[in-house]
């Protein structure tokens, strides 16, 4: 929209910049047609995103990444963001309230704006927004109520993005998708592994052409240890609970499957078919025997391991589009999650501690490792490894900052062309997969004693060290 003003018209000009101030960024420029006094006023749209929940998510990726994107974009891409959370959770808890204060203080920093659902002032104009984008950060057992709430909402958003899981409810998600059309762009559920990933169209046919094609087996390790028993590691925080830190212990609630196996998906997506997933076997355990008392266990209520087995449909082509790739059979999948497990020894010790990777081996026995990690032990980025045998042929870094990434694409509006988010069935899909794979831990009297732990301090298991019965699937019986 251009609209031509002349000197004696300024009042006029000043009315019309108010009025549109809240919707649009104006800037001037020379305009060949006019006279010599004569200017151009052009108007480019505001993107409006919200955020829902304010907390050590948003502290260490959101805030960092809107800020970037500030400075990167200048004036090509205008974007507001508005931070919505409920003091109610946090005030009159001392260190909570200093922590949040500061995350609040932070975002500010850079323009955001904070609202409280608690503050009458502040619950008028959160009724009153009228966002393109509203992305749901609160725990994970508030994300479909959250994600419905905005729906309903007099001014509902363009897209809602959910982050993983789509909620911890299976009936919760069932509900939501009853209000939703196939593949409905209006709630997309997202995770910054897919993000961390997400390759350029040339590295995805170096990937596809090295495989042969499909994928034959795919390998995927969540593990994290954090007990400073090993002298050769720095915690990085003090351990304060049964097993480790666990100052995310009420998120880990819900056990390690659902807060660790999510990841998975977004990345299986590449090569198979979420829809296909089979669950073949289960191993899974919540430690006991910690500290050497017997009755003893994780503050974690869930399993705080599992090692899981499944099959799933392959694609003919790895791409991006997903849908649109023709199945070609079937692969074999394993996942591993688990707190308080020091690693993969196969693997070597650079991955002791914190193992976040993804093998995918080809259907000609060629392999890609993927290192998630957001630094290697050496200091470099995630990277994308290629195996042709034994001999790395390529390698390449992954997205340093996958947040960045994803709030990019949200802004310059590639999230759907680039699928960094999931359409609201594949969360639902997930979240059944996941309900098949804790259902089987039941009795807890089952469960093996945690190896090791004097005086808070012990030495992590290897994966291979756990002899863990099987909780589901034909071993099982």
């Amino acid at each position: 929209m251009k609209i031509f003003f002349h000197g004696n018209n300024f009042l006029v000009f000043l009315f019309l910049f108010f009025f549109f101030s809240n919707n649009f960024v104006f800037s001037l420029e020379s305009s060949p047609a006019s006279t010599a006094c004569a200017s151009t006023l052009t108007a480019t749209p505001i993107t409006q995103i919200v955020i829902v929940g304010v907390g050590d998510v948003v502290r260490k990726y959101y805030s960092p990444a809107f800020s970037s994107l500030k400075k990167r974009f200048g004036g090509t891409h205008n974007f507001q963001v508005t931070f919505i959370d409920s003091s109610k959770y946090w005030k009159g808890n001392a260190q909570l309230e200093e922590k949040m204060k500061g995350v609040i203080a932070l975002v500010r920093e850079w323009g955001a704006e904070y609202l409280d659902l608690d503050t009458p002032a502040d619950k008028i104009k959160i009724d009153d927004l009228r966002p393109n984008h509203v992305v749901v950060a609160t725990p994970d057992f508030a994300h479909v109520d959250t994600a419905r709430t905005w729906l309903q909402h007099k001014n509902p958003p363009q897209h809602i993005f959910v982050e993983k899981p789509l909620d911890t409810n299976i009936k919760k998600a069932r509900a939501l998708l009853g209000e939703l059309d196939h593949h409905d762009a209006r709630v997309l559920t997202l995770d910054h592994y897919r993000a961390r990933l997400l390759p350029t169209e040339y590295q995805l046919k170096l990937i596809s052409d090295l495989l042969g094609g499909g994928v034959a087996s795919f390998k995927y390790y969540f593990l994290e240890d954090k007990s400073g028993a090993d002298p050769s590691f720095t915690p990085s925080a003090p351990r304060d609970g049964a097993i480790e830190s666990e100052i995310r212990t009420k998120a880990l609630n819900s056990g390690m499957v659902m807060d660790g196996v999510p990841h998975m998906f977004p990345l299986l997506e590449y090569f198979g078919k979420i829809s296909s997933v089979r669950i073949m076997s289960v191993q899974a355990a919540q430690y006991t025997g910690v500290d050497g008392d017997l009755n003893k266990r994780t503050e974690i209520k869930g399993e705080t391991y599992a090692h899981i087995h499944f099959k799933f449909e392959r694609r003919l082509k790895i791409s991006n589009a997903g849908s649109e790739m023709a199945p070609m059979g079937f692969a074999d999948g394993e996942l591993f999650v688990g707190k308080g497990i020091k690693g993969v020894r196969a693997l070597g010790t650079e991955y002791d501690h914190n193992t976040k990777l993804l093998e995918v081996v080809g259907v000609n026995g060629n392999r890609v490792r993927f290192d998630l990690r957001s630094s290697s032990a050496n200091g470099n980025h995630a990277t994308a490894t290629l195996f042709r045998g034994d001999h790395e042929e390529v390698r390449f870094d992954l997205n340093e900052k996958p947040y960045e990434v994803f709030f990019e694409k949200i802004i310059t509006g590639s999230f759907l062309q680039d699928r960094v988010a999931l359409f609201a069935e594949d969360g639902e899909r997930m979240l059944e997969i996941m309900d098949r794979a804790v259902s089987p831990i039941i009795d807890t009297a089952i469960l093996p004693v945690y190896p090791g732990g004097v005086k808070g301090r012990r030495e992590a298991p290897y994966v291979e060290d756990l002899n863990l019965p099987y909780l589901y699937g034909k071993e099982a019986n």
